[in-house]
């Protein structure tokens, strides 16, 4: 009833805010889509049956194709955190981000966690990071780098560096920032394949299976990660 009564061009701007706001809060493109593309089959049955005049088209976001589940390359991971740390200068926004980008794509590779979780990091939970015991020497040096450039107010680890760094009101990256962020710096590394959140995930693991011959323990680092996103929170470990 909203709709019919707004128009069109009002009930356009409804559909593309509702549309952005569910992207900005992780949601992938294709789950959206299919959201969006229930709202304009709604218009166009209305205009059928003469209820409207008009029709709603092309809000619907980008869908991209079904991701490969392969780990991502070893070198291609390497070759992203050089480039980073080439771009790292604290005094530019651009070197500043290249920082921030760089603490991200080190606890994806290092600590197995995926976009919820790092979604759900606050400042408090830097030292922890720190402290665990797969955190490398250079892991430490690039969260430490990024520690310096954001501050201590509390809030979430990673934000917008357009937020304002004087209180904890700066809303968290979002999982589809990652994502998109990663494909960039990818590109701009000059790897030949896609990286993806999940892609880089799995190589850690699988270098850390090699690493230290137990499927088991990597398996059972995986399961700790999960538990902490709280997205199944009546499962526990050992039932799983």
């Amino acid at each position: 009833c909203l709709l019919v009564q707004s128009g069109q061009a009002a009930s356009r701007e409804l559909v593309i805010a509702w549309r952005n706001s569910m992207l900005a809060n992780g949601s992938s493109p294709g789950t959206v889509a299919s959201l969006v593309c229930g709202v304009t089959s709604l218009t166009m049955a209305c205009k059928a049956a003469g209820v409207i005049d008009w029709h709603m088209g092309k809000v619907a976001p980008s869908v991209w194709r079904v991701a490969s589940w392969r780990p991502a390359r070893r070198g291609d991971v390497e070759r992203i955190s050089t480039h980073l740390e080439g771009l790292a200068d604290p005094g530019t926004k651009q070197g500043k981000r290249a920082i921030r980008d760089a603490a991200i794509l080190r606890c994806i590779y290092c600590f197995s966690m995926g976009r919820n979780h790092l979604h759900r990091l606050m400042r408090c939970d830097a030292e922890d990071l720190m402290g665990r015991a797969d955190a490398s020497g250079d892991t430490q040096r690039v969260i430490l780098s990024w520690l310096r450039v954001r501050g201590d107010w509390a809030g979430p680890l990673f934000h917008r560096l357009h937020a304002a760094p004087s209180h904890d009101e700066a809303g968290p990256l979002s999982g589809e920032y990652v994502r998109l962020m990663l494909r960039q710096r990818a590109k701009e590394a000059g790897c030949k394949t896609e990286c993806r959140p999940h892609g880089i995930k799995k190589a850690s693991q699988h270098a850390q299976a090699i690493g230290e011959g137990s499927i088991g323990e990597v398996f059972g680092r995986s399961l700790e990660n999960i538990m902490a996103t709280k997205i199944w929170p009546a499962v526990g470990i050992a039932k799983l």
